[in-house]
């Protein structure tokens, strides 16, 4: 039986990425392995403003990255959110996949975690990033000092969560949830 053509999907910010990924199929490396090889490579590109090094920043003007990533084998999955000083979150994604009965870890939890597995530390801002947040900052009557005082403010609304989502419960016709 042929061997299937291998095949990897990504969206335009990912289209150079693919041939790291394709390098890794062609010599019969794992799927998790290329898929986590194409997300680094935009990860680390300064250029994308939407994910990674480069990646635009929060109001605060740290980048907070976000990856999750599934082994179709197993379906076990891994996930970090709100990760600050790190560049591949992809790789700490994996890792909470493959070393913890976690799926999803989020914020200074998973800036934690990824000190812990020695993930590769950065400074993702750059200064054309940090240009754009300026901007948007001085749009909207701000600047980084003035951002930089409202967050350390205990009254600050920068700092108070928002705890009012309502739980969702919606069964489907077979009465899953």
């Amino acid at each position: 039986m042929p061997r299937p053509l291998a095949t990897i999907v990504a969206s335009g910010n990912g289209a150079n990425a693919l041939a790291a990924g394709m390098r890794i199929l062609a010599r019969g490396g794992a799927a998790l392995d290329a898929v986590e090889a194409c997300a680094k490579v935009v990860e680390a590109d300064p250029a994308d403003t939407s994910v990674g090094r480069g990646g635009k920043p929060n109001v605060l003007g740290q980048v907070e990255l976000d990856a999750s990533i599934v082994d179709g084998t197993t379906h076990r999955t891994g996930a970090v959110a709100a990760l600050t000083g790190y560049l591949h979150p992809i790789s700490v994604a994996r890792a909470v996949m493959e070393r913890t009965p976690h799926v999803f870890i989020v914020g200074q939890g998973a800036a934690r975690f990824a000190g812990e597995i020695g993930a590769e530390r950065a400074r993702n801002l750059t200064p054309s990033t940090r240009a754009l947040w300026v901007e948007k900052l001085r749009e909207a009557g701000e600047t980084p000092a003035t951002i930089r005082r409202r967050a350390s403010s205990s009254t600050s609304r920068l700092q108070t969560p928002c705890w009012n989502v309502p739980p969702s419960r919606i069964p489907s016709r077979r009465g899953n949830m």
